[in-house]
């Protein structure tokens, strides 16, 4: 589970970063496209936390329903 963990923040961290270099060569160039690329890269970064977060929610939920 530890290396699934590091796997998902290396993942989360990589678009992040890839995020941050084309906003920032967007800003320099002011190319909208590349600010499209840039926020692409986000997207995709919120929706694998999200993913992450919904089944992190659910595992909770499911460990407190096997309890009961």
């Amino acid at each position: 589970m530890f290396t699934v963990d590091l796997f998902i923040i290396g993942a989360i961290g990589y678009f992040l970063i890839n995020f941050a270099k084309k906003t920032k060569l967007a800003l320099i160039n002011e190319s909208i496209e590349d600010v499209n690329h840039g926020l692409k890269s986000l997207k995709i970064s919120f929706i694998i936390f999200g993913v992450v977060n919904i089944l992190g929610l659910l595992s909770a939920l499911l460990s407190i329903v096997v309890m009961f």
